[in-house]
């Protein structure tokens, strides 16, 4: 399995999912490594593949709650977001369990821009689920996307005030405050204990290269952002902050080649055309970065 994960990290998505269907006949009765492959398929944005191979993985393992999962929100992603979310809502059990679906249910919500269907699923989370961390990281994950981003910082570190090691809150809040250029040495600090508990993570090595970025520490960002590369290189924000790095250090031809990867790899049109206004830039020799 680890293999399998290495090429995906990696990249090598068409090796790790050889790695996987070998791994599939010796090993899965459950649904757990078919998942592992329809993710494999996800990331490397193939998502008919995606969503053909999970749907007969489901005809194998009916039962698997993971699958079905994805099921919904592979539905949704490719725009049938009602679809998906009646899928999810069949899932309830009226139990503990159902966090995840709500989770889900906001991201699919989120995802499509649907910030106002997104708030009544975490007003539902937050009556079943009162004092839970993870309703006020929800809750500032849709704030971020809506660009409330006193409102996010607030309920992020109410977040903190009950689990204060949370490293996703840790995370996001910094990334949230160096991203603004505010309180950068605090920012810092909470990425780093973030990185700490998890020094493989590709979001949070980026979050602590992008903070010392903006604190013009520029060997120790490119050291982070190399490293966040690695491990997560899929990701269009990443390698616009490693394109920022280059430009920002005169290497404008490996600014370009970071920029273009980004474009290519976003979704977000907001995104893409801010990227593309960089690379326009260094043509007239006018970029700038954020």
């Amino acid at each position: 399995m680890h293999q399998g994960l290495l090429n995906s990290t990696m990249g090598n998505y068409t090796e790790a999912i050889r790695v996987f269907t070998e791994l599939k006949a010796l090993t899965d009765r459950n649904g757990s490594v078919d998942a592992l492959i329809v993710d494999t398929y996800r990331t490397a944005k193939a998502l008919d593949k995606a969503l053909q191979h999970c749907e007969q993985a489901l005809t194998e393992s009916p039962n698997s709650r993971q699958l079905q999962m994805l099921r919904a929100d592979l539905i949704a992603e490719k725009g049938r977001v009602d679809e998906g979310i009646k899928v999810l809502e069949r899932l309830s059990r009226n139990t503990d369990e159902d966090f995840d679906i709500l989770s889900a249910m906001t991201s699919i919500y989120q995802r499509a821009r649907k910030f106002g269907d997104a708030q009544s699923i975490i007003d539902t989370a937050r009556s079943r689920f009162p004092g839970d961390e993870r309703v006020y990281f929800l809750q500032g994950a849709l704030y971020d996307k809506q660009k409330k981003f006193n409102e996010a910082e607030q309920v992020f570190r109410k977040a903190l005030e009950i689990d204060d090691g949370n490293a996703a809150v840790l995370n996001y809040l910094g990334f949230i405050l160096a991203d603004r250029g505010m309180k950068l040495e605090e920012a810092a600090s909470m990425i780093q204990k973030a990185v700490t508990a998890d020094p493989t993570n590709g979001a949070y090595l980026d979050s602590l290269g992008w903070v010392y970025f903006r604190m013009n520490r520029l060997e120790l960002a490119e050291e982070y952002l190399k490293k966040a590369i690695i491990f997560t290189n899929t990701d269009p924000s990443i390698h616009d902050h490693l394109g920022d790095l280059f430009h920002k250090t005169g290497r404008f031809d490996d600014a370009r080649r970071e920029w273009g990867k980004a474009v290519e790899l976003s979704e977000d049109r907001e995104e893409i055309d801010r990227v593309k206004k960089k690379l326009d830039g260094l043509r007239t020799g006018r970029a700038a970065n954020k």
